[in-house]
């Protein structure tokens, strides 16, 4: 196997595991859709994929295997290399409905609000200037 095939693997697994234990009862959209928060911050950062979901209080401690479904993977992949839901392009950060009075104050700007039956995420994106 070839460092980058490695690497790549490593970033599946890694986002599957975040999609799974960021929102596993949510829609698939919706996990697609915090994927591309991964996006939106290697692409403003210019940090690798690993280093944007490893850093300290951004996602939840991704699953392992045992508990991982190859559709949080799937969903991940979709989000990084694939489409986003165009309401969702861009944001770098989601919250649940929840927090989002207590982050709303800060630099973040309200997106989209995506409702599920779980839970509700709002996605976000920096505020310029």
């Amino acid at each position: 196997m070839t460092a980058l095939t490695i690497a790549l693997l490593a970033e599946l697994f890694m986002g599957g595991g975040i999609v799974e234990a960021e929102c596993r009862g949510c829609h698939e959209w919706e996990q697609v859709a915090v994927a591309c928060t991964v996006r939106s911050r290697v692409r403003r950062t210019g940090q690798s994929a690993l280093a944007v979901m490893t850093a300290s209080g951004q996602y939840a401690r991704p699953v392992g295997p045992p508990r991982m479904r190859l559709r949080h993977v799937v969903a991940y992949a979709h989000g990084r290399w694939g489409e986003c839901p165009t309401w969702a392009e861009g944001a770098t950060h989601f919250v649940t409905r929840r927090r989002w009075p207590a982050v709303e104050a800060r630099w973040l700007t309200h997106l989209e609000v995506a409702e599920s039956g779980r839970t509700a995420h709002v996605f976000l994106w920096p505020r310029e200037g």
